[in-house]
């Protein structure tokens, strides 16, 4: 469970997904789940950035924070140094406000292509938010519809699946 030490009442990371657009104010809406969670957090900061150019995340401040110290103990990594540029010149700092609306950053938007479509929301290691676009929503969603469910049965078997 991904809790937040300094609420007493313990809220989980979101696990739901959800489908949504960039407003004409360059935000998007994230549901109640995430809202709840955002709320609940000791800093209302979030940074909303992309890591490779092809999906966006919003990560809590906290949850940021370690991914800069992630790309500063790794900075002698060619790629690991690129997605931390990236990440740096697509990034901003923004709030959830009160009805769950991120302010996604215009660079990001034109870079992603994210206006003008739908969007997917998903949590990703419960650490952070990604907002896919049409074709990494698809792309993905080709890959699990190919997969054969008994490898896929057999393989978390094998890792140690729980009951």
């Amino acid at each position: 469970m991904d809790t937040i030490s300094q609420n007493p009442v313990p809220v989980e990371f979101p696990r739901s997904t959800a489908s949504a657009r960039i407003d004409d104010k360059g935000r998007i809406k994230l549901s109640a789940e995430y809202l709840h969670y955002f709320e609940a957090l000791p800093e209302q900061d979030v940074y909303v950035t992309s890591l490779d150019r092809s999906i966006a995340e919003i990560f809590p401040i906290a949850k940021w924070r370690l991914m800069e110290e992630f790309f500063e103990a790794n900075e002698g990594n060619p790629e690991i140094f690129l997605a931390g540029k990236n990440a740096a010149r697509l990034g901003a700092m923004a709030k959830v406000d009160g009805q769950g609306r991120v302010n996604i950053h215009a660079d990001l938007r034109r870079t992603l292509n994210l206006d003008g479509q739908e969007l997917h929301i998903e949590p990703y290691r419960r650490s952070r938010i990604q907002i896919l676009p049409k074709a990494a929503f698809d792309a993905t969603e080709e890959q699990l519809t190919k997969a054969d469910p008994a490898v896929l049965n057999e393989s978390m078997r094998k890792a140690g699946l729980p009951k």
